[in-house]
């Protein structure tokens, strides 16, 4: 499990946080470490892969989860 990045996003609304799941996965190669709802109505996911996989799944979740998103997170070169 030698991620050379992590990505994380966070969203205001289970639904579509699983949605955008899709579309991370859909992007890029990239591994889904996790992805779960962290309290009523919130719901996180967090993947790692190559530099490049990664910024683009991020850019992808991020379309996906529009203006549902709370914040975001990516860590090149770990």
């Amino acid at each position: 499990m030698n991620h050379p990045a992590l990505g994380m996003i966070e969203f205001k609304s289970i639904a579509k946080g699983i949605f955008a799941t899709d579309a991370i996965l859909k992007k890029a190669p990239i591994e889904l470490l996790s992805t779960n709802p962290v309290c009523p109505g919130k719901y996180i996911v967090i993947f790692g892969g190559d530099v490049a996989s990664v910024d683009e799944s991020l850019k992808a979740g991020l379309e996906a989860g529009s203006d549902l998103v709370i914040n975001s997170l990516f860590i090149p070169n770990l």
